[in-house]
């Protein structure tokens, strides 16, 4: 069993495991890397944005194999 946890944002290439993000007036961000089946989920509020949390995403996402090249994005309501 997962914990659920509070965040701006999470990565994770654990099969199965489902992310997401919540908003308002916040911008959620999806992210995938299908070849390396890397997923992560940013809550980019107008703090996070400021304190480059899309950078922080992706950088952690590369960190466990992902490549940027191959990284697509999908904006939701905001």
């Amino acid at each position: 069993e997962h914990a659920r946890a509070e965040a701006d944002g999470v990565v994770t290439k654990v099969p199965g495991l489902a992310v997401g993000a919540l908003s308002a007036d916040c911008v959620p961000v999806l992210l995938a890397d299908a070849s390396a089946r890397i997923v992560g989920a940013v809550h980019a509020g107008w703090k996070g944005a400021r304190a480059n949390i899309m950078q922080e995403a992706i950088e952690s996402m590369e960190a466990r194999g992902a490549e940027r090249a191959r990284l697509v994005a999908v904006i939701g309501p905001c």
